[in-house]
């Protein structure tokens, strides 16, 4: 994916490079590209698109507005993708890999019908390129489907369209050909298994906190906030004393404001990861407890 990526890349720096010759020159007196410059970088690099893809892909985002506005060359790039197979999947991690819950259900779901698609794993590419996606989608959110340039749905719809067992139905519908669907697979693992990046590395974001302190962070990362009791008990095992709720309580909103501000800068754990690009994260309830959007400020 990364060589496709860089095609794209080049013909658009090709383009601003040849949108700044000065006037007078051999090259300023060629007739001047078309609008559609963008959709056309993408169609020539797509390989499932189509009529309906191309004319998807030369519109929106990516067009200069004046002769001066250099083209958006992220955007040529999410074109690009878009139509690079009839279907596509954007996602975190690989099919044979997923690294979150909701991506690994998406391949799943898919795998379920026997359909051969593409995917594309957005946590290798630019920041820049992941939100020309969502641009492109007008949705925020990872797993994407496309189908013929399209967008199909994220999670929620292909986990309803399965339940109900109208995926195969509604995937056929959006114009995906039965010949495209084989035997059911199923090569991505049952769950998520990575270790989560809390556990036991609540001091690397820089937060000094006491070792005991960490305990009932760690805890509440697995567990919640929803039984104050049952909390106490289980780090008083820990500790070898009665531990009180209030107590744990009282610990968890001093320490709160301090792990909150840590999170949302983004602090790096030794394990490399942030708490937003943490294969665990979706399993973690320390973001909930901390009334912080992992999606929001993550990709």
């Amino acid at each position: 994916q990364a060589t496709f990526v860089q095609d794209i890349i080049a013909k658009a720096m090709a383009n601003i490079k040849a949108m700044k010759r000065p006037e007078g020159s051999a090259e300023s007196k060629q007739e001047p590209r078309k609008s559609g410059d963008a959709g056309e970088i993408a169609a020539t690099n797509g390989t499932g698109g189509g009529s309906a893809t191309e004319e998807k892909a030369g519109h929106g985002h990516g067009e200069a507005s004046s002769e001066h506005d250099e083209p958006d060359i992220y955007a040529s790039c999410a074109k690009g993708l878009i139509i690079k197979a009839k279907v596509m999947l954007f996602m975190k991690g690989t099919p044979g890999a997923p690294e979150c819950q909701h991506s690994l259900n998406a391949v799943k779901s898919l795998d379920a019908t026997g359909l051969d698609f593409q995917a594309y794993n957005i946590m290798k590419a630019h920041p820049k390129l992941q939100a020309a996606i969502k641009r492109e989608a007008n949705w925020p959110f990872y797993p994407q489907l496309w189908v013929d340039g399209k967008l199909f749905g994220g999670r929620d719809v292909i986990e309803s369209l399965e339940e109900d067992g109208e995926l195969l139905s509604a995937l056929k519908k959006a114009g995906v050909p039965s010949d495209m669907f084989g035997e059911p697979r199923n090569r991505c693992p049952t769950d998520i298994t990575a270790s989560g990046c809390a556990s036991g590395h609540a001091k690397d974001l820089g937060v000094e906190i006491s070792d005991e302190d960490n305990d009932i962070l760690v805890l509440i990362s697995k567990e919640g906030t929803g039984d104050w009791r049952s909390l106490a008990e289980n780090v008083g095992k820990k500790w070898g004393r009665k531990v009180e709720a209030k107590e744990v309580r009282r610990r968890w909103k001093e320490m709160k404001p301090k792990i909150k501000e840590k999170v949302e800068t983004k602090a790096t754990m030794k394990c490399g990861h942030s708490c937003f690009t943490c294969p665990t994260r979706h399993e973690c309830k320390l973001h909930d407890e901390l009334d912080v959007d992992i999606e929001d400020l993550g990709i």
